[in-house]
């Protein structure tokens, strides 16, 4: 075990040492939450409007992917293997690059950010069974879960776990939820083909584009700022 985590270790100060100050503000942005609350939404939307009356017990199911993780995460996994964060490592903390945010809670195994984007992608894959979506969707998922490396928030092995914690869950609930819908003679399960998932991937689209440009613009920011102090220093 103690081979496993100085691996473990070793590979978050590589894949940690990979930054530059454009993609710190670029990747602050893209771990926030709350950007991605327009592309959750028109998850939703284009559930409303191609799923009819079986719309709202797909959603309960869909909220019950982040809701499930965060429960077990908090109350069963980060109390029981109490590992530390590693920017609360002393060892690391002059090792790490470690960027603007300070994520509430000392524990860090496992990632709820991995966990909670990899269980919607996968309890959307298997929903929406379409191709382009898939890709994106699995996409948007890395992204998410490798800005908590990038930011020094987690050790790759905290991600990697949560993942496949992550995917086990939106799996069962999927299988859960097709039972459920399988057995309701007035529901109906709507045929792949009549999914439009084109305002998901266009709204993810647009947050990452508008991710891009901002972070551009702090960066563009703060190098002005910069230069301006070094002139008055001067």
């Amino acid at each position: 075990m103690e081979t496993i985590l100085n691996l473990d270790t070793e590979l978050l100060l590589f894949l940690n040492s990979f930054h530059s100050e454009y993609f710190d503000w670029f990747m602050s942005m893209v771990t926030r939450r709350e950007i991605w609350l327009p592309f959750y939404l028109s998850i939703g939307y284009t559930i409303f409007k191609s799923k009819g009356r079986v719309a709202f017990l797909t959603l309960i199911f869909i909220i019950l992917v982040p809701s499930l993780s965060d429960l077990l995460n908090q109350h069963i996994f980060k109390p029981y293997f109490d590992r530390l964060r590693p920017f609360h490592v002393e060892e690391l903390k002059n090792q790490l690059h470690v960027f603007n945010e300070n994520p509430s809670g000392r524990r860090g195994f496992m990632s709820a950010h991995a966990m909670n984007s990899f269980g919607l992608a996968t309890f959307c894959i298997l929903l929406f069974k379409k191709k382009v979506f898939t890709l994106f969707i699995i996409l948007w998922a890395l992204l998410s879960s490798y800005s908590r490396i990038y930011l020094g928030f987690h050790y790759p092995g905290d991600v990697f776990c949560g993942m496949l914690v992550g995917i086990l869950i939106g799996w069962m609930l999927y299988l859960f939820y097709k039972k459920i819908i399988g057995k309701k003679s007035r529901y109906y399960l709507l045929r792949n083909a009549d999914y439009n998932m084109k305002p998901i991937i266009i709204v993810g689209l647009v947050i990452i584009f508008c991710c891009f440009v901002a972070a551009y613009h702090n960066y563009i920011f703060i190098e002005e700022y910069t230069r301006r102090v070094s002139k008055l220093k001067i």
